[in-house]
Formats: structure tokens, sequence, C-alpha cells
């Protein structure tokens, strides 16, 4: 299995025990404003079988796309977690997409709502990933998949049946550079609250759909959250070749591992 959504704090000793414990193989370890992206490709680089670093770079400063360039070259082999409270197609952001789409590196991005304000606004997203078409995108957050649903209220995880025609379904069948990251309580929500729609939702796009935990460690990670990504997929009682381009080979064809 390859987890495409966890984050690490120190040493990575919690993270590959996390992995060990539930059989993932490989993990993608998201970069943060707060984490250094050389020392977070230094400390994957002792596991390259296991750890792959993703890095982010902090939007206020200078030179930003001579530091994506110098991540990738040393090593990183996506950018993530974009997760910055800016509208989704700032100008600034907007220069992410294009450096990363040069360099054939994914953007993991969390997509908020109101609430929070973290990369407002979905329909601004479905422009941005038409804008830049060879920029291969992650969506990942409330703020995306509260859109599976054509209903959508104004919560950050609506419960009960899914309405067919929603913006996530849209954007997906529109645009091949989109993927969707099924990680945390969003990702979790969207396929638990109506299974009947959830099964026709994943054999329809199984070839877009990512796995995911957001384990984040040494913070306060509810065994629960970590343990619930497995579960839902696994309610989901999917045939094989489903079951494994989701958890497994649609990320490693992404990523080219």
């Amino acid at each position: 299995m390859i987890d495409i959504h966890t984050h690490m704090r120190g040493t990575p000793i919690e993270i590959l025990t996390y992995m060990d414990y539930f059989n993932v193989d490989v993990a993608v370890v998201l970069g943060g404003l707060r984490t250094d992206p050389k020392t977070l490709i230094k400390l994957c680089g002792k596991y390259p079988n296991r750890l792959v670093p993703f890095c982010a770079v902090d939007l206020r400063e200078n030179k930003i796309a001579e530091k994506i360039e110098e991540f990738v070259r040393l090593g990183g082999k996506g950018y993530g977690e974009h997760k910055v409270k800016l509208r989704v197609d700032d100008p600034r952001a907007k220069e992410i997409y294009r450096v990363c789409g040069e360099l054939e590196i994914p953007v993991l991005i969390h997509l908020g709502w109101e609430r929070n304000g973290w990369n407002l606004d979905v329909d601004g997203f479905e422009r941005v990933v038409s804008e830049f078409p060879e920029t291969t995108f992650i969506a990942h957050g409330e703020g995306w998949w509260r859109e599976i649903s054509a209903e959508v209220p104004p919560v950050a995880y609506p419960t009960g049946k899914v309405k067919p025609g929603g913006k996530v379904e849209r954007i997906l069948k529109k645009n091949p550079n989109v993927y969707a990251d099924l990680s945390a309580w969003s990702g979790s929500n969207a396929l638990s609250r109506d299974p009947e729609f959830a099964r026709g939702f994943v054999e329809r796009f199984k070839d877009r759909l990512l796995f995911g935990t957001d384990f984040y460690q040494r913070m306060f990670t509810p065994p629960l959250l970590i343990y619930t990504p497995f579960k839902v997929i696994e309610d989901l009682n999917l045939d094989e070749e489903t079951y494994r381009a989701i958890t497994h080979e649609n990320t490693a064809e992404l990523l080219k591992l």
C-alpha cells in the first residue's frame, strides 16, 4: 500500500511504526511552511524505499521558482501540502502551479471552505486546473469533498445521501490532470455517507483516486482517524483491480515509484 498523505515532525520513527502496523509499504511525507525542505529530504533519504518527500515554500519569500527547482533537484517528488489562506487562483499560487507543471511534479492542495479560508474556492480551482493543463493536481480537504454532492449544505462535513452531479465529478470528468486524495475525515466522510453512491463513484474514477490517511506525527492524532480510511475502503468491497489501483498503482504511476 502507498499512503499519499502523511506528515512528519522530528525523526521518522513514529511514521515508520504506523506504516509497519498498518502494512503500508510507502508513505508520501508532506512538507509545510514550518518544515525545512532540505531537512525533510535528508530524513526521507534514510529510507528511500519507504518515505517519499513532498515540499512547500513560503509564498511571502522571494525566488519561489528557484526554491522549488532546488528541492526537486535534491530529491523532492512533489509539492505539498499547499495549504495557505489565499484564494486558490491567487497570482502567487499560480506561480507555484506553473513551475510544478514545468518540473513535472504534482501539487497536493488542501481546499478549505469559508470558515477556514484555505485555498478558496472550488469554482476557482476548476478554472485553475483548466488554465494549467500540464500541471497535475491532487485535490484534498473538506472544501473539495463536500462538493461530491450537487446539494451542499453550509457545513464542512455534510451527511446523508449524495445527489449526483456534484462539482467533484464534473472536475474529474473534464480534467485528466486532477486526482483526488481520499485522506482524512473529509475523504472518509465523502465515501461513507452514501455507500451505494460511493461504490459507483469509485468505479468510475478508480484511476484518479489515491489512498491516504493524513497521519500526523507528534500531534494528537486519535487512532480512530488513522484507522477510518482503511475501514472505509474495506467496507466498499471493491474488486481487486479497483482496490489495487486506489491503494497502490495510481500513486506509483503518478510519482514514478
